[in-house]
């Protein structure tokens, strides 16, 4: 979290009728949290573990996308015919590109 004071300054065209005025205003900017919108995981060959299909994903903050890449949590894991067919959740992972502003 980044917390700065920031002057805000009121500069009047017509100084008879108005005065200058300044004040400090705190400003706090917290790191933004992405959410997974898509996940898109490669095709694997029996035997394989998850390190060696490919994996993509889509994430955003706000409707925007976040660059980052994707990978799998438990990489070394070899999937079999029983986990097909969306039978066991794997977890995957996404290191955003801009990590100093996302948490």
């Amino acid at each position: 979290m980044n917390k700065k004071t920031y002057a805000a300054i009121f500069t009047p065209h017509e100084e008879s009728d108005y005065r200058a005025s300044r004040e400090d205003i705190p400003l706090t900017v917290k790191k933004a949290v992405p959410q997974v919108a898509e996940v898109n995981p490669g095709a694997i060959t029996y035997g394989d573990s998850l390190a060696e299909s490919g994996l993509t994903a889509v994430c955003q903050v706000d409707g925007i996308q976040v660059p980052g890449e994707a990978s799998w949590l438990t990489a070394e894991y070899r999937p079999t015919v029983a986990d097909s067919g969306g039978k066991r959740s794997l977890r995957s992972g996404l290191l955003p590109l801009t990590r100093k502003t996302m948490k």
